[in-house]
């Protein structure tokens, strides 16, 4: 019997090793999907004021240069009638997860 008992020594480390990589590699992603989403909230409040900018301008000259200032770029403007539709994207850095910079995109409308 005494045996059987040392053939299963260090079997609960192995477990131990595996449930905390499984726990950090969950901690990971989770981390990696709230970046997303912040940086996604980020992108829609910067398509939200650019669009009010064009809207209010009459120019997507304006809401280039409300995306510049916000920290995005302005991928697309285009008028439907007196409504402005703006597309902008941003960049997601810092990522726990070594990814290649992801870019956020978002779009808004304006218009009276």
């Amino acid at each position: 019997m005494r045996d059987d008992l040392r053939a299963e020594e260090g079997s609960a480390t192995v477990f131990g090793v595996a449930i905390i990589v499984g726990l950090v590699s969950l901690l990971m992603v989770m981390s990696s999907a709230g970046t997303w989403l912040l940086a996604h909230s980020h992108a829609a409040s910067v398509a939200d004021i650019a669009a009010l900018a064009a809207a209010t301008q009459g120019s997507c000259e304006a809401a280039h240069e409300a995306a510049r200032i916000n920290g995005s770029e302005l991928k697309d403007c285009a008028w439907q009638g007196s409504d402005v539709i703006v597309v902008v994207s941003t960049e997601v850095q810092d990522t726990p997860i070594v990814v290649p910079v992801m870019r956020v995109e978002a779009s808004a409308r304006a218009g009276f």
